[in-house]
């Protein structure tokens, strides 16, 4: 790809610069223009939409000011349901005064309903009164039309009508609310006019409710102020209700169409059924369309219908309960329409000074590009090894002569260099032979050095591979050593806990038989034949205590030697369990602790094990829940069996173990802590019975809460075995 010239640079840059140049003040200026003018725009907006809610507020402070008076009247008994001429008078004045209220109304709790409004249905009145009186037990409605000087022109009586206040909306929420409240907007269903309610309740003096006051408001005015408006030759106007219905609009027709459920009366269109396309794209390109939208904040958007481009505004209006939103929206044309013309004379005098700018930028270049060429023909020549006429460097502008300067030079050095190359080229030959020599002479020299250094390599290759057996045999005789050391460490500590415990269990029996039996050989005096035989009594116990624990440590042995013989069969656990029961029974009543056995009866499997190790078992077990109880404590022995598993569990209401003893409750020799206590013991009982357990093909566990109590388990294989008709409650429940 071939570089561009200095003349196609020369007329980029200026061409580009001017460009560039009018690009940005044009940009600038429009920019600017436009952000002034939209910002003006949406101020303009914003006056007209708050011109609007002044207005609206305007008109409905009247009705709020006309309920609020009239209500007193009533709470003050100046005005009563009862005087209904009065009442209706009152109703009349209000309306006279007050061109925008439409109606005027009293309803109560017996269904008594009074409504003065202005006419619309018979020429020559003004105005309709209804009565309706269900406490006198009348039906129907009264219907009086007056003409504006309250004189009547006509009465009737309307004895099919079924209207009852209190089942209307604007009665059950002033009641609900309890205070005054706006209803939503709706088209009046005698007038066809657009128009709101606002209801209060009315209390007796003893605060009871005695009815509902209501006031009709015709807001027709708001859709023609909003008609009136004038921001732009096509701006336009609505408001919009909570739920979406236009309540006003620059088109008065626009906003009410026959309801579907009822095609005699006429609803609010919503946004989306009005003819105004511009204003649905207004809506719709807010967070929340089809009327959806947030009317507590204002929104300002910028949208496209068509080919045009609008802007919009939406600004709440908060009266009392009322959620309403005052949408303004205007072709951005309207505003922008002289800049875009402006914009486009800027654009078109850019162009022209374009034109010249490039005309400009071609003379500048010639006037480069030609001596540039001069010395670019001298420089070729010098490249090429020759030695040109430098009579033929241009000299002129300034610049272009103090280059061809400066070639004149070059050529003088170069003709001086060339000779001086010529000479050190005849040096450099004479100095590379001498060196090829040396060379040689060196390479021959390194050769032998790296032979032999291969040979070094390879010996000490040799010797760190030995030594790498060394080490290995060193490491695995240390991991040997280490461990040995760890297990006479244990075992030396196993022994001494052994002796430790054994020494204390031991001793204590011994001392009571050499003490008792010291006393029966008269050391001690002469005793009685009744001592003699509480004497031999406890020399028999601490006999027994001392063989029993003689036989625990030899079991044990045997256990941890694998020669303790056991005699498998399938037994009966009731039985076994009666057994334990009656042996550690008498053990019970001495700690004053209650022995509950839950499994009786019939209809139990046969478990798999060895009778006499499983008493010795549950034995321990027993024992141990009685010995850590607490004083009028329970022990109980539950069961639970399925899938050819038999569980037994042992419940005590003791101290409960604490976590940190949760993982040593198996270690032999370990007491938990009791060791300074008065409950006697060696630590050898639930280790034995763990390990009894295991072997015969089982598996045991506990759950222990500390200051509720304990629970030990142990689970063995049954005789597979289906449920019978005298199977007992307690074994049903915990198969289940």
């Amino acid at each position: 790809m071939s570089k561009p010239s200095i003349k196609s640079l020369v007329l980029l840059a200026i061409v580009g610069l001017q460009m560039l140049a009018a690009t940005l003040i044009i940009s600038i200026s429009y920019i600017s223009s436009e952000r002034a003018v939209m910002g003006q725009s949406q101020k303009l907006m914003v006056e007209s939409v708050e011109h609007t809610i002044r207005h609206t507020q305007n008109l409905l402070n009247p009705a709020e000011a006309a309920l609020k008076v009239t209500r007193n009247l009533f709470e003050t008994d100046i005005l009563t349901p009862h005087d209904r001429m009065t009442v209706e008078r009152y109703f009349f004045e209000q309306l006279s005064a007050a061109p925008d209220l439409s109606g005027l109304y009293y309803g109560d709790e017996d269904g008594n309903f009074i409504f003065v409004s202005r006419s619309w249905d018979m020429a020559g009145a003004a105005y309709r009164t209804k009565v309706i009186s269900r406490s006198s037990g009348e039906t129907g409605a009264m219907l009086i039309y007056r003409n504006a000087q309250f004189e009547k022109v006509s009465a009737g009586y309307d004895k099919g009508d079924t209207y009852d206040p209190r089942q209307r909306p604007w009665y059950r929420s002033a009641i609900e609310v309890n205070d005054a409240v706006w209803t939503d907007p709706y088209i009046f269903y005698s007038s066809g006019k657009a128009g709101i309610t606002v209801a209060a309740p009315v209390h007796a003096k003893d605060g009871a409710l005695s009815g509902v006051i209501g006031v009709d408001l015709q807001i027709a005015t708001l859709s023609r102020f909003l008609a009136d408006l004038n921001i732009t030759n096509n701006s336009a106007a609505l408001i919009l209700a909570g739920d979406g219905d236009v309540i006003a609009h620059s088109n008065l027709d626009d906003i009410a169409i026959q309801a579907s459920e009822d095609a005699s009366r006429l609803r609010f269109a919503t946004i989306d059924e009005i003819g105004d396309p511009v204003a649905r794209g207004a809506l719709h390109s807010i967070d929340g369309a089809s009327g959806a939208i947030d009317f507590h904040r204002r929104h300002f958007t910028r949208f496209e219908v068509g080919d045009n481009v609008y802007s919009a505004a939406f600004i709440p209006i908060s009266v009392g309960n009322l959620d309403w939103s005052v949408a303004v929206y205007t072709p951005e044309m309207d505003i922008l329409g002289k800049i875009v013309s402006s914009r486009t004379n800027a654009i078109a005098l850019a162009f022209i000074i374009t034109l010249i700018a490039i005309l400009i930028g071609w003379a500048i270049s010639q006037a480069i590009v030609r001596p540039m060429k001069s010395l670019s023909s001298f420089a070729d020549q010098i490249s090429q090894g020759e030695t040109p006429d430098t009579k033929d460097l241009p000299a002129s502008p300034a610049d272009i002569e103090r280059v061809s300067q400066a070639f004149r030079r070059l050529t003088i050095w170069l003709d001086a260099y060339r000779a001086a190359n010529d000479a050190l080229n005849r040096e450099q030959l004479l100095w590379a032979r001498e060196l090829e020599m040396r060379v040689e002479e060196r390479t021959s020299a390194m050769r032998d050095a790296n032979a032999q250094l291969r040979q070094e390599i390879t010996v000490r290759a040799e010797a760190e591979r030995r030594l790498a057996i060394e080490i290995d045999k060193h490491r695995a005789t240390s991991t040997d050593l280490e461990r040995s050391l760890r297990e006479t460490h244990d075992a030396s500590q196993a022994k001494s806990r052994f002796l430790s415990s054994m020494s204390h269990e031991l001793r204590t029996p011994l001392n009571a038989i050499i003490g008792f039996s010291q006393m029966l050989s008269g050391h001690g005096g002469a005793i009685k034949d009744e001592q003699k035989t509480e004497y031999a009594g406890y020399i028999l116990g601490s006999g027994e205590r001392l063989l029993k624990l003689i036989n625990e440590v030899l079991d044990l042995a045997q256990i941890e030697s694998g020669r303790m013989p056991l005699s498998i069969e399938f037994i009966n656990p009731a039985t076994i369990v009666t057994h334990v029961v009656a042996e550690t029974g008498i053990i019970a009543e001495q700690h004053g602790i209650t022995l509950i056995n839950e499994i009786k009866g019939a209809g139990l499997p046969d478990i798999k094990a060895d009778a006499a190790r499983l008493t010795q078992c549950l034995v321990n077990l027993v024992a141990n829940a009685i010995k850590y109880n607490r004083e009028g404590g329970t022990v109980r022995i539950s069961a639970a069996f399925a899938d050819g598993i038999f569980r037994i569990s042992v419940t005590d209401t003791g101290h409960g173990i604490p976590a940190d003893y949760h993982p040593q409750v198996f270690e032999t020799f370990n007491r938990l802590g009791a060791e300074d206590g008065n409950v006697e013991g060696t630590g050898i009982g639930l280790s034995l019975t763990k390990q009894y357990i295991e072997k015969m093909g089982g598996s045991i566990g506990f759950d222990s809460t500390e200051d509720v109590g304990s629970t030990f388990w142990f689970e063995l294989p049954c005789r597979d075995w289906i449920d019978g008709e005298d199977t007992p409650a307690i074994a049903t429940a915990m198969r289940a």
